[in-house]
């Protein structure tokens, strides 16, 4: 069964499909851009998630199993949703992707 028809059975679902991904940036400030198309709405859509590559440290205190290992903190990156990051929704998915790189310039020279 393809998406299309799995939306088509399930509305009170929503339905994404991402269609592209990509990664921009350095070391340190790392940026993921998803182009999804919505599979539930009526006319073809396609908007846009963000990520940003954060550093985060996991005390592993109450997760470690072997008592040799006495590293208590572990960094870890994680992607974490860009929470300041627009709505865009186009029709077409490269508009989309155009617009999201567009914003991603714009706070790169603030």
């Amino acid at each position: 069964m393809d998406l299309d028809t799995y939306a088509s059975e399930h509305k009170e679902l929503e339905i994404y499909e991402i269609v592209k991904s990509v990664e921009i940036g350095k070391k340190d400030n790392t940026y993921r851009i998803e182009v999804l198309r919505d599979c539930s709405a009526q006319n073809v859509s396609f908007c846009v998630r963000a990520y940003v590559r954060e550093l985060v440290s996991i005390n592993r205190e109450s997760f470690r199993n072997d008592a040799t290992d006495n590293r208590l903190v572990e960094d870890r990156h994680i992607w974490a949703d860009f929470s300041d990051f627009p709505c865009v929704n186009m029709p077409d998915p490269e508009i989309a992707l155009s617009q999201a790189l567009g914003f991603l310039a714009e706070r790169a020279h603030k």
